[in-house]
């Protein structure tokens, strides 16, 4: 069933510092997204960490994922903290949901993976009028000398066929997706911000972003770079102590919004 617009609105969230608390508050201070009483579509909602701080802000959310595991995960988070969280397993290309249904759709380091020509007519159908399609994204960032340099090359070196996620951390063709799909009035931001990293942490993140890419990996060439990790981590490691036993990795946020008419 179509809907109008929420017209609800609320003060300013906090200013927050951490990822992906800054995030979140400027989607909502720049455009608006996850408003109390707001209806939103996260797609790709993973382990469910957004989906549940919107639902915690008061917005209506539903979860979207390919996984029935992350569907069921946070279904479950969000009954136990008595959140309004709706759990729907379909791919985001075909959802099969009610048209002009939502305020705002939403993808959060997931765009790259989905079929994008196919997935921004969907998410333009799924909006409401004066709706909005956000898509944001954080990247590692190479620079000469850093472990975000490191890692890539000991990939690429193990992995003849990888290619490396890190850039410049923009997606111009972003844009002309959104305009192909008839959304206007877009407008992006970005900013950089050093995240913290335990050497066991980076290593988990490499793994997920081999799984992200669906890259499969025998297990003995998954061991053997992961000890090329772990010999390239205490190096790093050694060479530039942080309190706590972190060391700082640069990254930037990018976030793209195209509003239906």
């Amino acid at each position: 069933m179509s809907r109008p617009p929420s017209e609800s609105a609320d003060r300013s969230p906090r200013i927050e510092t951490s990822y992906p608390g800054c995030l979140l508050a400027r989607l909502q201070q720049n455009w608006g997204i996850g408003r109390r009483q707001s209806w939103l579509l996260n797609l790709g909602c993973g382990g469910g960490e957004l989906a549940l701080a919107w639902a915690a802000n008061g917005a209506k959310v539903t979860a979207l994922d390919l996984s029935d595991r992350a569907v069921t995960r946070v279904e479950s988070l969000a009954g136990k903290a008595q959140l309004q969280v709706i759990g729907h397993r379909a791919p985001a290309e075909a959802t099969g949901l009610p048209s002009a249904r939502f305020d705002a759709v939403v993808a959060v380091q997931h765009w790259p993976l989905f079929d994008q020509a196919r997935a921004v007519g969907e998410a333009r159908r799924l909006l409401v009028g004066g709706g909005s399609l956000v898509l944001a994204h954080l990247t590692p960032l190479c620079r000469p000398g850093n472990l975000v340099e490191a890692t890539e090359r000991l990939i690429e070196m193990r992995l003849s066929f990888w290619i490396g996620e890190s850039g410049s951390g923009f997606f111009p063709d972003w844009a002309e997706q959104m305009t192909s799909a008839g959304l206007a009035e877009i407008e992006s931001f970005s900013y950089d911000l050093d995240l913290p990293f335990r050497p066991d942490d980076w290593r988990a993140a490499c793994h997920r972003r081999l799984s992200a890419q669906a890259v499969q990996v025998a297990a003995p060439e998954a061991e053997r770079l992961d000890e090329d990790l772990r010999q390239l981590l205490d190096s790093h490691f050694r060479a530039d102590k942080r309190p706590g036993g972190e060391l700082l990795v640069p990254h930037r946020v990018f976030a793209l919004r195209g509003r239906k008419s």
